[in-house]
């Protein structure tokens, strides 16, 4: 139901909102907070959202996570296809008037707000911290 809602959501929508994480047990956390904001209702502008951690827990910095983010997207829309995912002109294809907003999550920062707001003795909320989180940027987009 939320999916359907993201698909007729007026505002500007993205296709994918992919999180990058710096290993499995990160994802799973990052994972766990994406299910609670969809069914909160606070990603009726995201379509399909997805955590992707860096592939065997080793760090591959910020433009090989995008890599492994837009493969992750390929993959996704060519499940089932039976096309070439080795094909670039396939990748053109899959990826073609698609709006992908990948968030780089995936560092070990201690001086993040969200790790802060993790951590027990914080005085912080997630949501005093960003209470603007709920939306996102809507910049260049067209509004239906």
């Amino acid at each position: 139901m939320a999916r359907d809602q993201a698909a007729r959501s007026p505002v500007c929508a993205w296709d994918y909102l992919v999180v990058t994480a710096g290993s499995e047990r990160q994802a799973r956390a990052y994972e766990a907070h994406l299910r609670l904001r969809r069914e909160l209702g606070l990603l009726a502008g995201v379509r399909e959202a997805l955590v992707v951690a860096d592939p065997e827990g080793r760090r591959v910095g910020s433009g090989g996570s995008t890599l492994c983010c837009l493969a992750r997207v390929i993959r996704e829309r060519l499940k089932g296809s039976g096309k070439d995912v080795l094909d670039p002109e396939v990748w053109q294809e899959a990826l073609g008037g698609l709006r992908v907003l990948i968030v780089h999550a995936g560092g070990d920062s201690r001086r993040l707000p969200t790790v802060l707001a993790a951590r027990p003795s914080s005085r912080f909320r997630a949501s005093a911290i960003a209470p603007s989180a709920q939306r996102f940027p809507t910049a260049g987009c067209r509004r239906t």
